[in-house]
């Protein structure tokens, strides 16, 4: 069997073995997360606004959970081996547990298209907010538990979850902006604003305490996402449409930033100064710059988001709007 693998094309080392394709991963899957999370609570709670937007969420997730699971699976290289997961399993890997909970969680969004037409059941909604967080809380603890990187605390769980739900909320004001017209797109614009503006908000102070508590809140990594977060929020207070929509788009730049640093910050740190010079080996290099090949690959995941979200709604007969 022809063996698949990324790895000879990246800058991946001993020290930093995740690189972009992970943050791609994390970022897209948090997008999916949030945004079918925000259209079941809609339903749940009979919130008109959020329930407008059930199959523009409902396919948003299903679009950005596929391409984050293949942005992983192509970081992990030997794409050959996955049906291993399910063939052979093994119920001592964490990695082999998220696989079968995302596939479980791909199997409720695949589910719930058949309600894209009518009403979701309450039942149904309970359930897939319950099993959609369960899952998020789940890859925050993948980076959150084993000790030995500053991504290691208790605030990276609390930023995961949120920055997910910024991310979400963020994509759903955007394709709102794209897919809908008239009033109709201004109201539910305005209707979002306010789920928006709570979530950057929180987002932004669970923001402020990592940073301070990894020392890095006046670094100019730390510096530049502060001032997005304050350039998000000053955007939202005003109720403005094409306000709120820049908002949109600076907020998922400013998450996306936020996973990278930190995802990447944390790897090039040696354990002690003068590590680096004092233990030579050509793979361990405390650096990393994505090649020309990984943004390339970063940016086929995402055209095949859209690609994705535009078949399931123009094509598949389910997501038509009525």
């Amino acid at each position: 069997m022809t063996q698949i693998s990324f790895a000879p094309f990246s800058n991946f080392n001993s020290a930093v073995p995740w690189g972009l394709w992970v943050v791609i991963y994390i970022w897209l899957v948090g997008i999916s997360v949030g945004s079918f999370v925000l259209v079941m609570w809609g339903n749940l709670k009979e919130s008109e606004n959020l329930k407008a937007l059930t199959k523009i969420g409902t396919i948003l997730s299903i679009s950005t959970l596929l391409s984050g699971l293949l942005s992983i699976q192509i970081d992990l290289g030997h794409i050959e081996r996955f049906p291993k997961l399910f063939l052979s399993p093994n119920f001592n890997s964490i990695m082999a547990w998220m696989a079968w909970l995302y596939t479980f969680y791909l199997a409720v969004l695949l589910f719930s298209c058949r309600w894209l037409k009518k009403e979701v059941p309450k039942l149904f909604c309970g359930f897939s907010i319950i099993f959609a967080l369960a899952a998020l809380i789940a890859e925050s603890l993948l980076f959150s538990l084993p000790p030995g990187k500053t991504w290691h605390s208790l605030f990276f769980p609390l930023h995961f979850i949120a920055s997910s739900f910024v991310s979400g909320i963020a994509a759903l004001i955007i394709l709102t902006a794209i897919l809908k017209v008239g009033t109709a797109r201004d109201q539910l614009i305005k209707s979002l604003r306010k789920i928006a503006l709570a979530f950057v908000a929180l987002n932004t102070l669970i923001e402020i305490i990592e940073l301070a508590t990894h020392k890095s809140l006046f670094h100019p990594a730390g510096l530049l996402l502060l001032s997005l977060n304050i350039i998000i929020i000053a955007l939202l207070l005003k109720n403005n449409p094409a306000g709120i929509i820049k908002a949109g788009y600076l907020g998922l730049i400013q998450v996306f930033l936020s996973k990278y640093y930190s995802i990447i910050s944390a790897q090039v740190i040696a354990p002690y100064e003068g590590f680096a010079q004092a233990y030579i080996e050509p793979r361990l290099n405390y650096s990393y710059v994505p090649t020309f090949f990984e943004i390339i690959v970063a940016a086929g995941l995402l055209v095949a988001v859209l690609v994705v979200f535009y078949f399931l709604y123009k094509i598949f007969p389910l997501t038509r709007e009525a």
